[in-house]
């Protein structure tokens, strides 16, 4: 909806100032009834200042999921010291 180039640290209370901001430009604080959200603590937190509900994104969650899986697989082959050897 709005791209903006956020001043200062990226915590819950500045990142609530932003949003407000942008809900009122777009005259949507009447409209909303809950905001997408990764799962970072403070846009959640953001989120709940403002008064709104937040929807954990899924398709972040199952990306966040297949990453630390095929890592799981990886680490446990690395862990195995798989080697091939050669047939006779």
């Amino acid at each position: 909806m709005a791209v903006r180039h956020i001043l200062g640290g990226h915590n819950s209370d500045n990142l609530a100032k932003y949003m407000r901001n942008i809900i009122k430009e777009y005259k949507i604080d009447s409209k909303i009834s809950f905001i997408v959200t990764d799962n970072a603590s403070s846009v959640v937190n953001a989120v709940e200042k403002l008064g709104f509900k937040s929807l954990r994104c899924f398709g972040h969650i199952l990306n966040l999921i297949i990453k630390s899986t095929f890592k799981s697989i990886k680490e446990s082959l690395k862990n195995e010291n798989l080697q091939v050897t050669p047939e006779p």
